[in-house]
């Protein structure tokens, strides 16, 4: 019979055609295969092309979605997951990383402050100046309170001492308190206007365009589980990759641009400020731990830390007889 004639007969038949017809796989690879989740469960007698497809339907077809089979997707995930974090990495890194235009003759220790550890390092050493100068006192429970005027001239050594005047508070409650206080916004822009930190705009701009970037691999990894799933093929390895990926994510970038901002080893200005400012003032550099004073150190530590949330447990309004009953019992 002529090459022809079997090419219609196939034709009629609704068997594939040559040019598109492949040998089955093995049984128990088959078996296998759909067990880990790599191929669809149904499998007919042939792989073939789209046009075969489209004409006879799905029903008994291996296909591969995207042009990808399972075992490479998920490897190409697990890839482009490892790369994504790697990108909010260096991002991260490069976005602390400047190169100041001129080492200043002194250092301010607000500036370095800033640079070392951001506004809560500001905050910080500011109120280890004004409990040294004895302008704002603390109490054994670490509850700062200012008894008088300020003396000091400087900004935010004025303005924390404002805020402890109006409400006396812990050190971590005025962190957050005084994050967008004007002075430090302006210490920012100053710091940013020399090169010697980023401007809070490209910082921004830096952290959301990698946590973009890692959000739209993980869609991807979403968008392959949906369809497969709605397909009724087997994916429990790309399932459990993709809801583990969709939480270390978020996690690893929080983490990871929550880090303080400069350490002395990365910044010439910091660096410059570590040698040049003593006493109260390298709490700047190196944070609480520093302060002089051993006694001061340990309650404004103390203060600084987050306290732990107490878990509160239901009181009943009738008390609990343990005894009753006990008459019964044997």
């Amino acid at each position: 019979m002529s090459l022809s004639g079997q090419e219609s007969r196939s034709a009629r038949s609704g068997s594939p055609s040559s040019d598109c017809y492949v040998p089955t796989p093995s049984g128990a690879a088959v078996e296998f295969a759909g067990a880990c989740g790599f191929v669809p469960r149904r499998l007919g007698g042939s792989l073939c092309s789209r046009r075969y497809v489209r004409r006879h339907g799905r029903q008994g077809v291996l296909m591969q979605r995207w042009g990808i089979s399972g075992p490479q997707f998920l490897l190409y995930y697990l890839v482009a997951v490892i790369v994504g974090l790697a990108v909010a990495w260096f991002a991260r890194r490069w976005a602390n990383r400047t190169t100041p235009v001129e080492l200043p003759s002194t250092v301010d220790f607000a500036e370095a402050a800033f640079l070392a550890g951001g506004t809560d390092r500001v905050v910080e050493v500011a109120v280890a100046r004004l409990v040294h100068s004895e302008q704002v006192t603390v109490n054994r429970k670490g509850v700062l309170s200012a008894p008088g005027d300020p003396t000091s001239v400087h900004p935010i050594d004025r303005e924390v001492h404002h805020i402890v005047r109006q409400q006396p508070a812990k050190v971590h409650t005025l962190r957050r308190r005084l994050r967008a206080m004007p002075q430090v916004r302006a210490l920012a822009e100053r710091t940013a206007a020399g090169q010697r930190s980023r401007s809070p705009r490209e910082r921004a701009t830096l952290k959301y365009a990698s946590l973009a970037l890692l959000c739209l691999v993980v869609a991807i990894g979403v968008t392959r589980v949906a369809t497969d799933i709605a397909d009724g093929e087997s994916v429990v390895y790309l399932f459990f990759t993709v809801v583990v990926s969709m939480a270390v994510v978020p996690a690893f970038h929080i983490v990871v641009w929550s880090l303080p901002i400069r350490t002395h080893r990365t910044n010439p200005v910091v660096a410059l400020a570590a040698r040049q400012l003593d006493g109260v003032d390298r709490v700047a550099v190196s944070g609480l731990a520093a302060y002089p004073d051993d006694r001061l150190r340990e309650t404004l530590v103390a203060s600084a830390a987050q306290p732990k949330k107490k878990v509160r447990y239901h009181q009943p309004e009738t008390p609990i007889d343990y005894d009753a009953g006990r008459e019964w019992s044997g």
